[in-house]
């Protein structure tokens, strides 16, 4: 039940990387947590997607500062 819940809110891959580091992996039983999965999210999800986030900030910045003209390019009708 809690897996579903999960999934509609969005943390289906954050799920998957939980089980990736799960017991599940060596063929152990599985004793799924929902804290296991919220810190997959806070230690490993969160974290790449701000480095993500800020790499295209700074990709836009540049493009505008370094190319104004390319910005502002239109296609011809």
């Amino acid at each position: 039940m809690s897996s579903v819940r999960f999934y509609l809110n969005g943390c289906c891959v954050c799920c998957r990387l939980y089980l990736v580091n799960s017991p599940v992996v060596r063929a152990d039983n599985l004793r799924f947590k929902e804290e296991g999965v919220r810190d997959v999210v806070k230690d490993v999800f969160l974290p790449w997607y701000n480095a993500y986030r800020f790499l295209m900030q700074n990709v836009e910045r540049l493009q505008r500062v370094s190319f104004p003209h390319c910005c502002e390019w239109k296609p011809r009708n």
